[in-house]
């Protein structure tokens, strides 16, 4: 299995339109973020992809797009990358690809931001399977946040991780 990682292309604006706006790419611990294609389309122009303090990768898989990377730095504390991964295909979860994906998309955070010491990634607490993605990747568990998140009506809970530089750095 050959998992990678690359930028946003013209050919990719109407896949992540159908993932951001389907309820099946997040699965039951998120919720789509609709976007218009007209909002993609220019996004794409104007490299709002990928640009300072942000960026978006696709999620390839021997030569099968699969998902999608979010990463931003905060805008608060611009050292602190904020990273999510998600597998957008179904049927690919479980695999191993989110690990692999999660992995490259931290090395490629270190490697690209040099102001980033440190990445936060925040799943719901019952996502044991995000958890476990993370701490196999190197993630460090901080805590628990009360009622962090609202979907479909409801308050959850979000774990908090992270990891820093030279943590990652020194283990991968």
């Amino acid at each position: 299995m050959n998992v990678g990682l690359c930028e946003v292309r013209s050919e990719d604006v109407p896949i992540l339109y159908r993932w951001f706006n389907d309820e099946k790419t997040y699965g039951e611990f998120d919720e789509p973020s609709p976007v218009s294609m007209e909002k993609l389309e220019q996004k794409l122009r104007s490299g709002g992809f990928h640009g300072e303090g942000r960026c978006t990768l696709i999620i390839w898989v021997d030569g099968i797009r699969v998902g999608f990377v979010n990463l931003m730095t905060d805008p608060i504390d611009p050292w602190i990358g904020q990273l999510g991964v998600v597998i957008a295909i179904e049927k690919k979860r479980n695999q191993g690809i989110g690990t692999v994906a999660h992995r490259l998309a931290v090395r490629y955070v270190f490697d690209n931001y040099p102001s980033v010491a440190k990445i936060e990634a925040v799943t719901d607490k019952n996502n044991h399977a995000e958890r476990r993605v993370l701490e196999k990747v190197g993630f460090v568990f901080e805590g628990i946040l009360r009622w962090r998140n609202r979907r479909r009506g409801q308050f959850y809970d979000m774990a908090y991780y992270g990891t820093l530089r030279s943590e990652f750095c020194r283990n991968f």
